[in-house]
């Protein structure tokens, strides 16, 4: 038999009886699979979008006795992800836990394990009924019905039994369902990329160079739509509105493949001339898929914010990231 500690939240789940044969058990599985809709949630699939814009800028010149480098790096990308929501809950998933919430699971956790306890000889008798019978649904019921007759005969439930229903009714009280989640579906977006870099190389096998220096030149381009994934797969964005706790936590959407570009590269120097030409290669732009959570402002189901970061992309290259997103419930 199931514990009735696995019954109460976080999971809020049922417990799952092999037989409803105890009407007092059964009852609990079945209250504490509800929640109360929180005021403001949206009804479980409606439907709604983050869209976010990225740009990454990085510009700069540095030299030393042994040469130079000048780069100017510009990156843009623009994604807009479709989601759906669930039925409120008043257990968070993405966004920060609620201290009163947690007190009270925790609460229903010990009050449970008490309860199992109280219920041990009712428990035990539905066993034995269970193993007399097997899948014979008439002599289950036939069983039942003899254990009901000699509670019966006996006064009704003892007070320990008594005590274990009032436990019961205490932990089928849900709190409100103030946190909803969404849950993305699909993703689409376009990306911009234009980088140059200058460098001059002071390498002694570039001594018969003007100026005793070899020279190397970059450029990276592209402007291109991201490939899009099947719908229900393609996209890691999702969102959570904690109506209580005043917040929005999100996972902003992000390329969900490498970013190609085109580069071309001109160079004097003896040793690099076979890089000489255009390739296609994969851009150093890297994303983050960390969650984020805001204070929520006027209307929650349209958000706005920005952020400033200074980051590095996979090849050491340090910039500043640029985040606009939204977020609309309409």
């Amino acid at each position: 038999m199931d514990s009735l500690q696995s019954a109460v939240p976080p999971s809020s789940r049922s417990s799952q009886l092999s037989r409803p044969w105890s009407p007092v058990v059964a009852s609990l599985c079945l209250l504490l699979s509800a929640h109360a809709q929180a005021s403001g949630a949206l009804p479980a699939n409606s439907p709604a979008r983050i869209s976010v814009e990225y740009s990454f800028e990085s510009k700069g010149r540095k030299a030393d006795q042994m040469g130079s480098a000048e780069w100017n790096v510009q990156r843009s990308a623009s994604i807009v992800a479709t989601l759906k929501s669930r039925a409120a809950s008043p257990y968070p998933a993405l966004g920060p836990k609620n201290p009163a919430i947690e007190a009270d699971t925790q609460r229903k956790q010990a009050l449970a394990a008490k309860t199992q306890q109280q219920m041990q000889p009712m428990m035990q008798a539905a066993e034995q009924i269970m193993a007399r019978c097997g899948e014979d649904d008439a002599c289950i019921e036939r069983e039942s019905m003899k254990l009901g007759a000699s509670i019966n005969a006996k006064g009704g439930l003892s007070a320990e039994e008594k005590a274990a229903g009032r436990n019961i009714a205490e932990i089928s009280k849900q709190p409100e369902g103030s946190v909803q989640l969404f849950e993305g579906l699909s993703q689409q977006g376009s990306f911009r990329i234009k980088e140059s870099v200058s460098i001059v190389d002071a390498d002694p096998i570039c001594h018969n160079k003007p100026n005793k220096r070899c020279k190397r030149d970059e450029q990276r381009v592209a402007e291109a739509t991201m490939p899009q994934a099947p719908a229900g797969k393609g996209t890691a964005s999702m969102a959570e509105v904690s109506h209580n706790g005043g917040t929005l936590t999100m996972i902003l959407p992000m390329p969900l493949n490498a970013l190609m570009v085109e580069q071309t590269i001109q160079t004097d120097h003896p040793e690099q001339l076979k890089e000489n030409g255009r390739s296609q290669v994969v851009s150093p732009w890297s994303f983050k898929g960390d969650a984020i959570t805001v204070k929520l402002k006027g209307d929650w189901r349209k958000q706005s914010g920005e952020q400033v970061s200074e980051v590095t992309d996979r090849d050491g290259l340090k910039g500043k990231l640029t985040v606009r997103w939204r977020f609309e419930a309409p």
